[in-house]
């Protein structure tokens, strides 16, 4: 079992049995991938940002994904503040970055359910 936090700590990632999870670190929620790799994955390393994470498999290939989880709850923490804050100018910012990160979310989602 392989088990890897991400640099902002908001998600963890553990392979086990070749198998991937994401696991919300904040909220609990957890994302399955099943089996990423044949013969079972033998590394896990997050980017600098949290964005992106990759593993490497006994099948010599590394894949790099997209940190959903993180950014789930990354919207969570942003619509909190949201609701918290009375500053207009707070509020319309926080307001204009849940927008972003909700194209975002819709283009990952878009561009994943086109793969193969």
């Amino acid at each position: 079992m392989l088990a890897a936090i991400s640099p902002d700590a908001t998600t963890v990632a553990i392979a086990a049995d070749g198998a991937l999870y994401l696991y919300h670190a904040g909220g609990g929620g957890v994302n399955g991938f099943g089996v990423v790799h044949e013969g079972g994955i033998t590394a896990l390393c997050w980017d600098p940002t949290s964005r992106y994470f990759c593993t490497g498999g006994v099948d010599r290939r590394i894949r790099v994904w997209h940190n959903l989880t993180g950014l789930s709850a990354l919207v969570e923490l942003l619509r909190g503040r949201l609701t918290a804050t009375r500053i207009a100018t707070h509020r319309r910012r926080l307001e204009e970055r849940l927008a972003d990160l909700s194209e975002q979310s819709a283009n990952i989602v878009s561009f994943n359910d086109r793969q193969p």
